[in-house]
């Protein structure tokens, strides 16, 4: 069974049933292959690739053989040992495939199936086709058709980039929870649950309470008990328990800090879920699953709901 997913956190999943990966019996084939394999050299690796990665900006080239390349270098040891391949562009069910089949003169056989696109012009599928050909071609063979030491390189820098990204909004979490905890002392916090002033690290409700949206503070009683800075207010306010506004119904704290730190309104997280097919229209921001928001605001699942949000896709 082969199947295919839109990305991380897409709701639905496609599967189409896979033929055999081999013949009933590959002794032969495998004896043949082991002995092709030990005269098969890597291809020469005669082109260059430049990159620039979209996120980082960071540069980097690696030196790859094309397809050319690469059959040149299998086709003879290959049949020096009564071996052969085939790729042939098939459908399974409604999913387009590429078929690559090594076969041995004794009629055994081993392939691999990967899955191409669907979708795009003449020129990108055979794109992709050629793509698909070299490399499902060097990976049943054993063989490297390009190298990476450049790509390490830049894969680092994305590494390092994404740590400091997520140090960043750890940071942003800890100072926004800090707040948090300062209005609380202040008694600027009350529970949507039952209305009672919360104190510095108290959770806003008993786990598994329905929320209760209450009205906000007067604006009189804040102004009384502290006069924060700009953007302290901005994040004390989202924080803080309030009726719904013209940006949108109250979400859980913990997601509030995550929305104001991120500058996103509950009415864009709104329609991120319910384009993703996550929920219906029916289902606010303060109607979330506890288990939801719990699993969306973890690092690397809220980072790529704010890119998804900020980026239109």
């Amino acid at each position: 069974m082969v199947c295919k997913t839109e990305g991380v956190g897409e709701v639905g999943q496609e599967c189409v049933s896979a033929p055999a990966d081999s013949s009933e019996d590959i002794k032969d084939l495998a004896g043949a292959l082991a002995k092709a394999q030990a005269v098969m050299a890597n291809p020469k690796k005669s082109h260059t690739a430049k990159v620039v990665s979209v996120r980082t900006g960071a540069k980097y080239s690696y030196h790859y053989a094309d397809l050319a390349e690469v059959v040149d270098a299998v086709r003879k040891p290959l049949a020096d040992h009564g071996l052969a391949f085939t790729q042939i562009v098939t459908l399974m069910g409604t999913q387009p495939v590429l078929l690559t089949r090594l076969l041995h003169e004794s009629g055994q056989w081993l392939q691999s199936v990967y899955l191409l696109p669907r979708n795009g012009s003449a020129q990108d599928m055979g794109s992709a086709i050629t793509y698909a050909r070299r490399y499902s071609l060097c990976a049943i063979l054993g063989i490297a058709a390009e190298d990476d030491e450049d790509g390490q390189a830049a894969t680092e820098a994305e590494e390092a980039a994404d740590a400091a990204e997520a140090a960043a909004l750890e940071q942003r979490r800890a100072e926004a929870s800090k707040r948090l905890d300062e209005a609380k002392a202040r008694g600027l916090i009350k529970s949507a649950h039952d209305g009672r002033v919360l104190k510095p690290g108290e959770a806003p409700a008993p786990a598994g309470a329905p929320p209760q949206v209450e009205a906000a503070p007067p604006a009189a009683e804040a102004s009384a008990a502290s006069q924060p800075a700009a953007k302290e207010e901005q994040a004390v306010a989202a924080l803080s328990p309030s009726a719904d506004s013209a940006e949108g119904p109250a979400v859980a704290p913990l997601l509030k800090v995550c929305l104001v730190m991120d500058g996103i309104t509950p009415q864009q997280l709104k329609g991120y879920y319910v384009k993703k097919g996550h929920f219906t229209a029916s289902v606010d921001p303060d109607k979330l699953p506890e288990d939801y928001v719990k699993k969306i605001t973890e690092r690397a699942n809220w980072k790529r709901v704010v890119a998804t949000i900020k980026g239109g896709v």
